[in-house]
């Protein structure tokens, strides 16, 4: 019966509603300590202090860490004591929590790494908001579109992708690990995603901090030179959205290889989805915005 009850614990959904409160709060920091403070002179302050920007950068990301293990720790201690102090107390094991308390804290601090990235990319707390929501969710919605896109013109993609790739792929998604209990706390998988986007995230963060220029305030992203990839990249995809969208309303999945419906149905929508896309992008990129 014990046995049974941890079983229970680590595979259901006990400890998924916490990671995603401390999720919010990991944004919220992130934001607080890279998007507000590009705020009247907040950001010319801290560049003024006598130290390097990449010392300045990892002291914030470290805070993050250290709030972000504290909440863990005080969420999982005071859970330990209701359990203690309920009539389940029987069934009570440390072992359940010391996992879910490494799972926790690995995950967050890769999804804390991406969104504090995420501000030393964009211009204001706004965008750096969007972005780190976009990225939450983007390797699983670069797989639906570019699945819809070869689905029109190429049925026999599939058998490109290994097996393990097709059906792991969505564990890419870090809004995913939050939102998951499949993988076990000692999953090399889990620990290999979150140590990859850990490092790759962190290293690009300790640069871009490094190199970007106050003046660009406000702009949606920071880097000039970057824009032109940031605004075909987001066109498209853009596009294949619109196309995935107007494939999915035109007709049944059946009728996709019977004619040619999909084709056009795919293809207008494409071209239509991406010039918004660029219009819209050009109208934000040229304009700086402010977040209270």
């Amino acid at each position: 019966m014990r046995e049974y009850s941890e079983n229970a614990t680590i595979y259901g959904n006990e400890f998924i509603y916490y990671r995603i409160a401390l999720a919010v709060l990991a944004l919220g920091a992130a934001v607080v300590l890279i998007g507000m403070e590009r705020r009247g002179l907040h950001q010319d302050f801290t560049f003024s202090l006598p130290f390097k920007r990449t010392q300045i950068y990892l002291n914030k990301w470290l805070l993050g860490i250290l709030f972000i293990l504290g909440s863990v720790l005080l969420t999982n201690a005071l859970d330990i004591v209701v359990i203690l102090l309920s009539p389940f107390h029987d069934y009570f094991s440390l072992s359940v929590h010391v996992r879910e308390i490494f799972r926790s804290t690995l995950i967050l601090t890769a999804w804390y790494t991406i969104v504090l990235f995420a501000g030393t990319f964009t211009g204001g707390a706004l965008t750096q908001i969007l972005l780190a929501l976009v990225a939450g969710v983007l390797p699983m919605g670069l797989k639906s579109m570019l699945s819809s896109f070869f689905s029109v013109y190429w049925s026999g993609y599939r058998e490109l992708l290994p097996r393990v790739v097709r059906y792991n792929w969505h564990y890419l998604n870090p809004l995913v690990l939050v939102t998951d209990n499949r993988y076990s706390p000692a999953s090399l998988y889990l620990f290999g995603i979150c140590a990859v986007y850990i490092l790759i995230f962190l290293g690009a963060g300790l640069y871009a901090y490094s190199k970007n220029k106050p003046e660009n305030n406000g702009k949606a992203i920071l880097f000039p030179g970057l824009e032109p990839y940031f605004l075909w990249s987001v066109v498209v995809c853009g596009a294949c959205f619109a196309g995935m969208v107007g494939k999915n309303f035109t007709a049944a999945y059946y009728q996709y290889q019977q004619n040619g419906t999909s084709y056009y149905a795919y293809g207008l929508a494409f071209l239509l989805g991406g010039a918004v896309v660029y219009f819209l992008l050009r109208f934000l990129l040229q304009r700086r915005f402010k977040f209270a």
